[in-house]
């Protein structure tokens, strides 16, 4: 029996170790319940990273991949501003954040397989790189090229630049205006953003155009707060803010990698999104042979020697001083090796394409190309060997054209001989003429140039029996071949001399011998005669290699790295992807 008076309930004590116990119990059902919503809500933001990069990469890729032109980025960086630990706004170069391409013009198609089949499923692209179908909002769709391809005449830019480049922005929102914001703790501000732009390439609100009237595509400060102003007053960043669209999400990302040294200051500032050219190395070229027998030299020297890509890099500057180099090899002296290499020198504010020749431990200079190219005069100083490189087209050419003239007096003196030696069996041709070029060779010079087989053009009188002066006019003269008699009326014959090794038979154009078979000294009206002959000679050899390094617009590597920011536990998700494309209707 209890006391009358007397209370039941629980002490202090007793309180306190349920509390407790509760607590922990609490605490072990609840914490792992905490800690999978954490890994839940990491995860989602790591697979929206992931996605946001996947089809980012895919827009671009197939984008790219219908370009009619791209142009080359390797010496155009563009300016990066970020804060400093101190509070001050630096500028940062960076290359590769940037690239500019011309697609042909282009036709939308829906590909939905629900797509009412009475609506046309054929629609105009606009300036959205894939917009959706007008029709049935579906995002299945595809860029078909018109026939035939025509260059859209806008210029695509894909570019890195700030969320807000504006200075005049609230330090409430951006702790940073017109820069990236320090220090790098939670979500940024104010980050590194991709946009897209589809512009037209001579807008003076956009570029800046020159003297010439060209603008200026490679302006690395156009997109920030200090850009200049555009034709219609306003800055150029914001004008180009107004036709920019970004690509992927505009919050809670950055696209640059920021290290530091040792006193907590930015060092180096890396894009994280990347377009760069695809390197090739070590590419031996294809020679292209002549082949044609009625050149009557089937297996003659090649005089174009192919890459295997074409569309080189070839934009020269303070950030690529050799976007290429082509070095031909040829067999020397016992075991040694001659190279002939090609190598950029500055002259003034100008880089020359000039070849060396590396034989043994000494480097010279033997063939200007740039000069040649400019003046077309080849040098007197006859080098061993010449070419010239082609990067668009991704050759090079080892033939160069020469020209000669028989004037009036030489023929008559031709034709004299015919009239002197006429039955005496002479075995020099009579009516024959060498070519200056090939009459002074030596066989010892390094200097040992042939003619191209098939390329002269002998244009002279027309040799036909019988023809009245005043009917007479210029015709091409008819090759026939070497070994197969003499040649007639408005032929010649020419000696290759591929298979002479003293080169005594080359550069010989030899005519009709006959009596009745005259060319004349006068034209119609009076005019003196001549014979025109145009042809192209080489100094390779049979046997030269020719390798090349190089990079290629024909197959672009894309990099697209992406940090996306959690905002509740400010941890960084990186997403780096790649992918090479290659540009399928590049011009070559």
């Amino acid at each position: 029996m209890k006391k009358a008076g007397t209370r039941t309930g629980f002490t202090i004590v007793e309180l306190l170790v349920v509390i407790t116990i509760t607590i922990i119990l609490m605490g072990l059902i609840f914490g792992p319940i905490v800690q999978t919503f954490n890994l839940t809500r990491r995860a989602n933001a790591m697979v929206t990273a992931q996605n946001t990069a996947r089809s980012t990469l895919e827009q671009i890729s197939r984008e790219l991949s219908q370009a009619m032109f791209v142009y080359d980025n390797s010496n155009s960086p563009i300016i990066l501003k970020l804060q400093d630990s101190d509070g001050s706004i630096i500028d940062r170069q960076v290359l590769y954040a940037k690239i500019d391409f011309m697609l042909p013009k282009l036709v939308m198609h829906c590909n939905n397989p629900d797509h009412p089949e009475n609506l046309p499923r054929d629609y105009e692209r606009g300036d959205d790189a894939w917009p959706e179908c007008p029709e049935c909002g579906s995002e299945e769709v595809e860029a078909r090229p018109k026939q035939p391809l025509v260059p859209s005449g806008k210029l695509v830019r894909y570019f890195i630049g700030l969320a807000d480049p504006d200075p005049t922005a609230s330090t409430d929102i951006c702790p940073a205006p017109g820069a990236r914001d320090w220090p790098e703790v939670g979500s940024p501000m104010n980050g590194f953003i991709l946009y897209r732009a589809e512009v037209n390439p001579y807008d003076p609100d956009l570029f800046e155009i020159n003297s010439n009237g060209q603008p200026i595509l490679d302006d690395p400060n156009f997109f920030n707060a200090d850009s200049g102003n555009g034709e219609n007053g306003e800055p150029f960043w914001k004008n180009w803010k107004r036709v920019a669209r970004p690509v992927g999400h505009v919050t809670d990302t950055d696209l640059v990698i920021v290290r530091l040294d040792g006193n907590d200051r930015i060092d180096t500032v890396t894009p994280s999104v990347r377009f760069q050219l695809t390197q090739v190395t070590g590419d031996t070229l294809v020679p292209t042979h002549i082949t044609d027998e009625a050149a009557e030299s089937p297996t003659s020297i090649p005089t174009v020697f192919r890459a295997t890509y074409g569309a080189w890099g070839s934009s020269i500057g303070d950030w690529n001083t050799e976007p290429f180099a082509v070095a031909a090899a040829r067999k020397g002296s016992g075991s040694n090796t001659v190279w002939y290499r090609t190598a950029f020198k500055q002259v003034g504010s100008d880089y020359q394409l000039v070849i060396n020749e590396h034989n043994g431990g000494s480097v010279n200079e033997i063939f200007n190309i740039t000069a040649y190219q400019q003046t077309g005069a080849f040098p007197a100083t006859n080098p061993p060997i010449a070419y010239v490189v082609d990067p668009e087209s991704g050759e090079v050419q080892f033939d160069f054209p020469a020209s000669d003239v028989i004037d009036r007096e030489e023929i008559r003196d031709m034709n004299l001989r015919v009239i002197r030696h006429w039955g005496s069996r002479r075995e020099t041709p009579l009516r024959a003429h060498r070519i200056p070029m090939f009459a002074s060779i030596d066989p010892t010079d390094a200097f040992q140039p042939r003619i191209v087989p098939g390329s002269e053009v002998v244009i002279g009188p027309d040799m036909t029996p019988g023809l009245r002066q005043d009917l007479i006019r210029k015709v091409r003269y008819e090759r026939v071949p070497f070994n197969l008699g003499n040649p007639g009326c408005n032929q010649y014959k020419i000696d290759y001399g591929m298979d002479d090794t003293t080169g005594e038979r080359v550069g010989w154009i030899i005519f009709s011998p006959a009596f009745d078979e005259v060319i004349p000294e006068e034209m119609a009206g009076g005019e003196a005669a001549d014979i025109e002959i145009t042809y192209k000679f080489q100094c390779n050899r049979d046997g030269d290699v020719v390798v090349a390094n190089y990079s290629t617009k024909t197959l672009l590597q894309i990099t697209l790295g992406i940090r996306y920011f959690d905002r509740n536990s400010g941890k960084v998700h990186p997403v780096e992807l790649t992918n090479k494309v290659r540009v399928r209707n590049l011009m070559r």
